[in-house]
């Protein structure tokens, strides 16, 4: 007997036509540090009153694949994923899309088996970065079915990984009235940028595969929230002014990484509102930091400086 070993863990994503796909085999190599993928049945109880106390068996029910992997965010490796998640890219630019028409086979290679999942659809991410660290990315996924397999993983060159760290960042926001620039960059020692596709994944019908949910489709208006941290609460931060500001100040902002050889990522978000922290509450003896949340929309304003502007709540361009 062999015990399977993390270390030896190795994962992998194919492009596929639609939620019904048959399997293809896995041709891009993706680096992760953990995931929680997996399936259960639910259970239909016993409700037959028979004037004894005892339940008789439940009974299995559908089958309910879910859950989600966490990356470490490099410049080389993740359009695929990216444009799973938003939709759409041309040229290294990234927009999200109002009907996500992405899907994917996931495989992992567990070491001393093979778990197969798939139809895939990214409906969830979150970007997130603290000092010292490297990027993290998350993404969680809606599924149509899972199996393990003996058959052995494609044999797949090893990624070569360029890391996005978090000192590769500058984050700068600023009113909307002219284009940002480097007198808007502020410190931050950590962020978390999320977006929500707000999938219902969970309606099922009679026919083909009646246990297996039908494709996971946006059910409401995407959500999609940026979180900050400052180390210190100082005197030169402006959310304080821009928080009680009467009438409420419209934000933009981005996040620019560069890395060597001229590796970079960019996150462009036109408009952001303030909507909780920045309080710098007291806790002690020790330096107050300071957090707070801004909820990213897209515009409408036809002479907003950042470019294109109006129809995504955010754009995220590689090169």
């Amino acid at each position: 007997m062999s015990d399977g070993l993390g270390v030896l863990a190795k994962f992998g994503l194919k492009a596929v036509a639609g939620w019904d796909a048959a399997y293809a085999a896995v041709d891009t190599f993706i680096p992760f540090t953990d995931e929680g993928l997996s399936h259960s049945w639910q259970r239909v109880k016993d409700q037959a009153l028979v004037g004894k106390g005892g339940k008789l068996p439940s009974q299995r029910g559908n089958k309910v694949v879910t859950g989600g992997m966490n990356y470490p965010l490099d410049y080389d490796n993740f359009g695929t994923i990216f444009k799973a998640v938003l939709g759409a890219e041309a040229g290294g630019v990234y927009t999200i899309v109002d009907r996500l028409e992405q899907w994917l086979w996931l495989e992992i290679d567990k070491d001393i088996a093979r778990h197969r999942f798939g139809a895939a659809k990214a409906m969830k991410m979150t970007l997130s970065g603290t000092a010292g660290e490297q990027i993290k990315l998350a993404v969680e996924y809606a599924m149509r079915d899972q199996t393990v397999v003996a058959t052995a993983f494609p044999a797949l060159t090893e990624p070569t990984i360029l890391p996005i760290m978090m000192e590769d960042l500058v984050f700068r926001v600023a009113d909307q009235v002219n284009a940002l620039a480097g007198g808007d960059a502020i410190g931050i020692s950590a962020f978390e940028l999320s977006f929500d596709r707000a999938p219902k994944s969970d309606d099922y019908h009679t026919g083909t595969s009646p246990e297996l949910a039908l494709e996971a489709v946006e059910n409401a208006k995407r959500t999609v929230t940026l979180k900050i941290t400052l180390a210190r609460y100082s005197s030169t931060e402006p959310f304080t002014a821009w928080k009680s500001s009467s009438p409420e100040t419209a934000l933009q902002g981005d996040l620019v990484f560069t890395g060597p050889a001229g590796a970079t990522l960019l996150v462009e978000m036109p408009e952001l509102r303030i909507i909780d922290g920045f309080d710098s509450p007291i806790g002690g003896p020790s330096i107050p930091t300071m957090k707070g949340t801004f909820e990213v929309s897209r515009t409408v304003n036809a002479a907003h400086p950042m470019s294109p502007a109006n129809n995504n709540e955010f754009i995220l361009t590689t090169t």
